[in-house]
């Protein structure tokens, strides 16, 4: 009778660690593919609630182990400095797009120029811009909030890409976990790098 119910635990336990799903995922900057150090990995669930933390080392991994499988939400952001990869060139850039001179060709330059998170590309985005690099502001709007980074799922191919900001209003990412492991690869755009 033992030898039955030590088999029907085993069995039980099995069938327990099969239902466990795992997330993980590499987080790579748009400027130059390195892996991204630093990035804060926050997943919660369905209903918004934190069910764990995690900050990227130098190889950019993150991983979250033992889950349940079902709806989550990622949130990614990256803080440093404000004018890391910023030029004068960067402004004059966005200021020839919302001129009408020069449309962006890329639509990770879209999401650089958007420094307010207004969703829109405007004179006042320049605005920061040029404050920023005189040194009259240390940071963008939000920053502080929001961190110097906006990320996109890696190979992110947006269903207008003149516009993708409207795609992408959210502060996180929404992710479907099947039992086993589950890959989900990053790419970081520099707020305020449009080159």
């Amino acid at each position: 009778m033992k030898k039955y119910w030590i088999f029907f635990i085993t069995l039980f336990a099995g069938s327990l660690a099969a239902q466990q799903a795992d997330l993980n995922g590499t987080i790579a900057s748009s400027i130059d593919a390195a892996d991204m150090e630093g990035v804060e990995v926050e997943l919660r669930d369905a209903q918004d609630n934190t069910v764990d933390m995690f900050t990227t080392g130098a190889n950019g991994q993150y991983v979250f182990t033992g889950l349940q499988p079902g709806e989550y939400r990622l949130y990614l952001k990256k803080s440093g400095s404000p004018l890391e990869y910023i030029s004068t060139f960067d402004a004059v850039l966005v200021a020839r797009h919302v001129l009408g001179v020069a449309q962006f060709s890329s639509p990770v330059s879209y999401l650089g120029a958007d420094v307010n998170h207004s969703g829109t590309i405007t004179t006042y985005d320049i605005a920061l811009m040029r404050r920023l690099i005189l040194g009259i502001d240390t940071d963008f709007p939000d920053g502080a909030a929001k961190g110097s980074w906006r990320f996109i799922p890696q190979g992110w191919i947006p269903q207008n890409p003149n516009n993708p900001l409207p795609e992408l209003a959210g502060n996180y990412f929404p992710v479907q976990l099947n039992a086993g492991a589950n890959t989900f690869n990053w790419t970081g755009i520099k707020i305020g790098n449009v080159n």
